[in-house]
């Protein structure tokens, strides 16, 4: 694009939002996969650290966050009252 001065003039348009998302997998043994993607590493690190008590006792699922280079089992435990 030329400007009428007849200098290059570069116009940069970004489309949508350039926000981080993280992307947790959960994975069951018997194959079937959930996506959920939350906004930062905190809710990532909250995630993890609340969804075992979510799952049933003696329920196991695979996790992965590729963006943070996380991956590992999350079981289902009882909350301690």
């Amino acid at each position: 694009m030329s400007a009428p001065n007849g200098k290059i003039v570069l116009s940069l348009k970004t489309k949508g939002s350039l926000k981080m998302t993280y992307t947790i997998t959960l994975e069951t043994y018997s194959g079937s996969t959930k996506k959920i993607n939350l906004a930062s590493r905190g809710a990532v690190a909250q995630f993890i650290s609340t969804y075992p008590t979510q799952l049933p006792v003696g329920v196991s699922v695979k996790m992965s966050c590729d963006a943070l280079g996380v991956s590992g089992v999350l079981r289902g435990k009882a909350l301690v009252k």
